[in-house]
């Protein structure tokens, strides 16, 4: 927000990469839905991948090569308690090839589990949900400083999310989230930080937004208003949580006018009162999250 210019005077230049990595991958994978007993749901699906992964590395002039197998895959069961009512839950696990950084690491590798409830209350167009999940994954690559990469061991996520939307009127619907996120490193591997919030993981993360159609009659075509706001909890930008990143608060708006049946425009605005506010702050550089954007969209179907 205030620069200093010193041209070349003050830049050190260090090391550097030039590397073309190229990677195939095959896969098969399945997947099946059944109801049973009227009111049981059962989902599951496989998946195997083969992953080929080469780096040519042109400062040495060497390829590295390195390939990976894995199957993954997900089951489900849902009960329909009532019409209204139902409950679940998930288990899945999951496989990411890995990024050609520092070398090639490991893939990192992922399971979730998941139980829930959702609700549709009778007579009313309105849609409550509401899941605890327990999420963990292991090698995930970590940034530590310029072209300085480590593999974190295990990190793992608990939380809760809740969710409401539904028509309120014939004219006002709404959209409402939140969540709550318990963050931990619970393998680090080299840095001792196990026990600590992952980094960009915050705590508390919520949502509203509410739609508007205004009543025939006042314009000669449907019109639309919106307004929302969103909100990140405090969160860390390094996995030691020595940099703190406070939460913060950002406010949309939306309008839309039919201009005739096929034609539509549209204005969104998002981060209305242009507040400033951190997303990063890497070794010292600050990265500040997106200022007020404003856009207009014109939309024609046939």
């Amino acid at each position: 927000t205030n620069p200093v210019y010193c041209g070349l005077s003050c830049i050190t230049l260090g090391d550097y990469i030039d590397w073309v990595p190229e990677m195939t991958t095959k896969s098969v994978y399945a997947q099946q839905e059944l109801t049973f007993a009227d009111r049981w749901i059962l989902t599951g699906g496989l998946r195997y991948d083969w992953i080929d992964l080469d780096v040519l590395n042109r400062l040495a002039g060497t390829t590295t090569s390195q390939s990976f197998e894995n199957a993954s895959g997900r089951l489900g069961l849902t009960y329909k308690a009532t019409d209204d009512l139902s409950f679940y839950a998930n288990y899945s696990n999951s496989f990411e090839p890995p990024s050609p950084f520092d070398g090639i690491a490991e893939p990192t590798e992922g399971r979730q589990y998941e139980v829930g409830m959702k609700y549709r209350p009778a007579g009313m167009n309105l849609l409550l949900t509401a899941s605890i999940f327990d999420l963990e994954q292991t090698n995930i690559l970590t940034q530590t400083g310029p072209l300085t990469y480590e593999t974190v061991g295990k990190i793992g996520v608990r939380g809760v999310e809740l969710e409401a939307k539904g028509q309120l009127t014939s004219s006002l619907s709404v959209i409402a989230s939140y969540s709550y996120w318990d963050g931990e490193i619970r393998e680090n591997g080299t840095a001792g930080n196990e026990g600590n919030r992952p980094a960009f993981v915050p705590e508390h993360v919520a949502s509203l937004w509410l739609d508007y159609r205004l009543p025939a009659g006042i314009l000669p075509h449907e019109a639309t208003l919106g307004a929302g706001v969103r909100y990140v909890g405090q969160s860390y930008s390094d996995n030691a949580n020595t940099t703190s990143m406070p939460a913060h608060t950002v406010y949309d708006l939306a309008a839309s006018y039919a201009l005739s049946r096929n034609t539509q425009i549209s204005l969104n605005v998002s981060n209305l009162f242009d507040k400033q506010y951190l997303t990063a702050d890497y070794y010292g550089s600050l990265y500040y999250g997106e200022g007020r954007e404003v856009s207009v969209t014109l939309r024609k179907t046939w």
